[in-house]
């Protein structure tokens, strides 16, 4: 993979310790292009915030990526 990057669509926190995070994720190669959602739960544990949920739903992509036209 030569390039990832995630957008975060939806960040919510609660006073009891509890964050969602949902997004989209982009992955980029030199011929193929993908994207898919994510959402994911954690819990603040001892001052850290720990993954303890994720779900990854609707992968498109595998599409063929047009190379731009080079400039001298």
């Amino acid at each position: 993979m030569d390039s990832f990057w995630y957008e975060i669509k939806r960040l919510e926190t609660w006073p009891n310790g509890t964050a969602i995070v949902s997004g989209m994720g982009h992955m980029m190669s030199d011929s193929t292009a993908s994207t898919y959602w994510s959402s994911n739960v954690f819990i603040k544990t001892e001052g850290l915030w720990k993954a303890v949920s994720s779900h990854v739903s609707g992968g498109e992509g595998d599409e063929e990526v047009k190379a731009a036209p080079s400039h001298p």
